[in-house]
């Protein structure tokens, strides 16, 4: 038996008939979790990425309406032993949380 773990940012069907083509009918392939990519509401300001990392966000959407994905610190120890926010990244959370505020208000999207 093996398991295999694959982090996706696209479509997970191109990985999953990989796999499905590379077996072959020679071994039972069982799939236990797809978290779908995601395409997140974009603002004004902060750069934007795409990391390698699985959110909850797609259980919650659509009825919590778009999402947005930020939060100060560093993603490569977010949830980690080593997890850690400056002072000055707080206070810069601060600025970036009401900017983007002030900018969603202005879409209409209260």
């Amino acid at each position: 038996m093996a398991e295999i773990l694959v982090r996706t940012v696209g479509d997970a069907n191109v990985v999953r008939d990989a796999f499905s083509a590379a077996i072959n009918g020679r071994a039972e392939m069982k799939e236990v979790l797809a978290v779908p990519a995601m395409q997140f509401e974009r603002v004004d300001g902060p750069a934007t990425t795409v990391v390698s990392f699985t959110t909850d966000v797609p259980s919650l959407c659509p009825s919590w309406g778009k999402p947005l994905l930020i939060g100060p610190g560093s993603i490569r120890v977010a949830h980690t032993a080593e997890e850690r926010v400056s002072k000055k990244e707080l206070v810069e959370a601060v600025a970036i949380y009401s900017n983007i505020v002030r900018e969603l208000l202005a879409r209409g999207a209260a």
